[in-house]
């Protein structure tokens, strides 16, 4: 063989060396090592139990309520006079929406109060001619009563004054204005509505198996579609003293805070509800999982063996799984290689090695 075919021969070779190395580098496995006496010893990826939190829920469809919610309507009958609110608009408790024409309501009040005093006036001379022995007793129980009702027809005339002029009985946001100055409304005709919603009442449906599990003061979190990405933290206050006998469901009443006022009346929002919270959980990577069957096992590393335990899991979170039994608190369960492993095999930690998807 020439010199140069030698050459090329050489570099060939190597080229091949150099495409083998790359390639099976990247291959997504874990490699073999050998042990002493020749017999191959598997490597796989390990990683510690951790510990956390863990909460078991449940999610419901839930309806935001305004923590007080009325129609302001009027009692009486009269023309609107005046307009003091504008839509939107929060107001205070007391403050003073609309006024009616009450001049008739004033006269007859004023007619009312001279009744009153006259009726008074004759009450007060008969008894003092009575204590005399000049009127008789007959006289002055007459003139009582009738003082008495002429202060009632007072009081009468005071209330349908005062209820001539309407106010908001809490503080609240007003809705839309339905009348305009000058309309005649009649008793129960709506004019706005008045809603506080500086904490809005969650209504939601819990099933029945779940009822023993339902405490007032748990954990409540709110999501609306209106504010993506943005929870409404709250409490659970009430549990209905009765199960719905269609449905089999009992409902929940949650308080949110809304200071902002983002939540509005009649909202729809995804509601979970923690039914219990254990604050220190084992947990490992779902990577970690060999089922078999209904039963769920992992590989745990002991004593440079791998060892099949079986585990009873609880809460699924996010790329892990809690386990509720089966793991001592300081194993070391396999998330890399379990597709080679069989109970009492011979392993080897390999070091450096990301657990691969699918191993």
């Amino acid at each position: 063989m020439t010199k140069s075919k030698l050459l090329g021969a050489v570099v060939l070779v190597a080229a091949g060396i150099a495409a083998w190395s790359f390639y099976g580098s990247s291959a997504k496995q874990v490699p073999e090592a050998k042990g002493k006496k020749g017999s191959a010893v598997i490597q796989v990826v390990t990683v510690p139990v951790r510990f956390a939190e863990v909460q078991q829920t449940y999610q419901a469809l839930g309806t935001a309520n305004a923590n007080e919610a009325i129609t302001i309507t009027s009692k009486l009958t009269g023309t609107v006079r005046s307009i003091n609110f504008t839509e939107g608009q929060v107001v205070p408790k007391g403050h003073i929406l609309v006024e009616l024409d009450d001049r008739e309501a004033k006269a007859t009040l004023a007619s009312s109060v001279a009744d009153e005093a006259t009726a008074k006036a004759n009450y007060d001379r008969a008894a003092t001619l009575m204590t005399s022995g000049n009127s008789p007793k007959a006289t002055v129980d007459t003139l009582r009563s009738t003082w008495e009702g002429a202060q009632a027809r007072a009081e009468a005339a005071r209330a349908r004054l005062a209820d001539l002029t309407i106010r908001a009985p809490f503080q609240g946001k007003l809705g839309l204005r339905r009348l305009s100055a000058g309309a005649l409304v009649s008793s129960g005709t709506l004019i706005t509505t008045l809603d506080d919603v500086s904490t809005m009442k969650l209504d939601f449906s819990v099933p029945e198996i779940l009822l023993s599990r339902v405490q007032a003061g748990a954990q409540v979190v709110g999501r609306s579609d209106s504010y993506p990405g943005r929870l409404f933290n709250g409490v659970a206050r009430t549990v209905d003293s009765r199960v719905d006998p269609i449905t089999r469901a009992v409902e929940v009443r949650a308080e949110l805070p809304n200071v902002d006022g983002a939540l509005q009346q009649g909202m729809l929002l995804t509601v979970t509800l923690v039914l219990e919270k254990r604050a220190s959980a084992m947990v490992i990577p779902e990577e970690a999982l060999v089922p078999v069957g209904d039963e769920q096992f992992v590989y745990v590393l002991e004593d440079g063996k791998a060892v099949q335990k079986k585990i009873v899991l609880g809460e699924r979170l996010r790329g892990s799984v809690e386990v509720r039994d089966g793991l001592a608190k300081d194993a070391k369960v396999v998330v890399g290689g379990q597709q080679r492993l069989r109970d009492g095999i011979a392993v080897r930690e390999a070091q450096g090695v990301l657990p691969m998807q699918g191993s």
